[in-house]
């Protein structure tokens, strides 16, 4: 219960990060629940995915 409680916490920080355009904090909060998933097939592994993807393109279209 406790690593599922924690996992959800990162996936609401890195939203937070994603709105507040904090997008390398948001790439390593999903990148964090990429890592304490590791199951590819997993949904929440697959939403933090994209969110990494999509923090990691606005972050490189700022330079």
């Amino acid at each position: 219960r406790r690593f599922n409680e924690l996992v959800q916490y990162h996936m609401i920080l890195g939203r937070k990060y994603r709105e507040q355009a904090q997008y390398s904090a948001c790439r390593a909060s999903f990148r964090n629940v990429m890592v304490m998933v590791l199951d590819t097939n997993s949904a929440i592994y697959k939403e933090a995915k994209a969110n990494y993807d999509a923090c990691d393109t606005m972050l490189e279209d700022r330079f």
